[in-house]
């Protein structure tokens, strides 16, 4: 069973600004030459020519499941643009063999939050879990439901 609080974005932890990454990649292992970067960036910078994103590498962790993981604060990474401010980031993975890129970008399958095209998004500070009241809402019987519109890609 994969740990969820091992993948995937998490803020929080030593210091409210500490960003944990982890992925699970079966049989890319570190001593077969592969590296992984995820490349991260400020939601209000994406679109700035002159601010890049954030490269991290992650480090192989050599458990079973090829698990890679990353952590640092987001107010050390650098300083340029809305870097370690508050608001919400976007990251991608990008995977080297031997130094050589072998897949540009991909998206965390893990994520819990995703970022316009194949980014992969978190928020700092994480948002609060939303307080329901609906507690005496009772789910119509199948028959009585209707779907007005299902849009398929939107599932990432």
């Amino acid at each position: 069973m994969i740990d969820l609080g091992l993948v995937g974005a998490h803020v929080g932890g030593p210091h409210a600004d500490t960003l944990r990454l982890g992925i699970e990649l079966p049989n890319i292992t570190s001593d077969k030459g592969y590296q992984l970067f995820a490349d991260i960036i400020h939601l209000q910078d994406q679109f700035n020519p002159d601010i890049a994103a954030v490269a991290v590498e992650l480090g192989f962790q050599g458990v079973t499941r090829g698990r890679w993981s990353f952590e640092g604060r987001l107010s050390e990474l650098q300083a340029v643009g809305h870097m370690g401010q508050t608001g919400r980031y976007l990251y991608r993975y990008r995977l080297l063999r031997h130094g050589q890129v072998l897949v540009d970008y991909f998206a965390d399958p893990f994520a819990t939050t995703s970022g316009p095209g194949t980014n992969s998004a978190f928020d700092y500070p994480p948002m609060t879990a939303f307080q329901w009241h609906d507690a005496a809402f009772k789910v119509p019987a199948l028959d009585d439901l209707i779907i007005y519109e299902l849009m398929v890609d939107d599932f990432a």
